[in-house]
């Protein structure tokens, strides 16, 4: 993991007062393999669903809002490929995900402005931290 990926993290974890939400967002970022745009995307999911876990587990939220990110940046192929990897690991996290897409993932639209503000705004947290 990158030193700006630590970065992001930093400033998403100060954002929200969730209990050992560094080193749940750490294993779901490795896991997908995500870079700084998906995390950035992940952020603006988040940020939408206002960390509402309804009847989802903490984990199970990150992974279906981190794979939604995955989704918006990423062919059909390149996520079945993750989902692949992920399956013998975490049996129930895609199907989960998938409950969740179903019921959520269609109430969110997000442009590239949207995405690239955000991206921004990452970014010059990044020069004020360093």
């Amino acid at each position: 993991m990158n030193v700006y990926t630590q970065l992001f993290l930093r400033k998403l974890c100060n954002s929200h007062q969730i209990p050992q939400l560094s080193g749940k967002l750490v294993m779901v970022i490795k896991l997908f393999h995500l870079n700084e745009l998906e995390i950035a995307v992940w952020s603006l999911l988040l940020d939408h669903f206002n960390w509402q876990l309804e009847s989802l587990s903490l984990e199970t939220f990150l992974f279906a809002t981190a794979a939604q990110a995955k989704s918006y940046l990423n062919t059909e192929i390149e996520m079945n490929v993750y989902f692949k990897k992920l399956e013998h690991d975490f049996p129930k996290m895609q199907k989960a995900y998938k409950s969740w897409k179903k019921a959520k993932a269609h109430k969110v639209s997000l442009t590239a402005t949207d995405i690239n503000r955000q991206y921004k705004k990452f970014k010059q947290v990044l020069l004020l931290i360093r």
